[in-house]
């Protein structure tokens, strides 16, 4: 039998918006933190929608916020870690081309 698809809230954070316990743990120093303007919340919302497509996920809520993004989808339980590497790399890639930017987000 199947493993049930399961909903999953994922939170992923623009590139040093937050301190994880890692950085603490590594002593890695955050920089200052990039926030998203209006326009860019909107192109990532486009970028987010297309990479959910491609991926042929289902998304059931999302928010696009200054320094994070919230999204609603479902998948199965084992598939959840590489489900969110790649639906993080493919936007973050999309964003990247759209902006002539490299490396992490934000």
């Amino acid at each position: 039998m199947d493993e049930a698809r399961l909903l999953y809230h994922i939170v992923l954070t623009i590139h040093n918006s937050r301190i994880s316990r890692r950085m603490l743990k590594y002593k890695v120093y955050k920089k200052p933190a990039k926030y998203l303007s209006l326009k860019q919340e909107i192109m990532l919302t486009h970028m987010f929608k297309a990479t959910i497509l491609e991926l042929k996920l289902k998304c059931y809520a999302y928010n696009v916020c200054r320094d994070h993004v919230h999204l609603v989808i479902q998948c199965q339980a084992d598939d959840l870690t590489e489900t969110t590497r790649k639906l993080k790399g493919k936007t973050v890639y999309l964003y990247n081309q759209a902006t002539g930017n490299s490396g992490p987000f934000g």
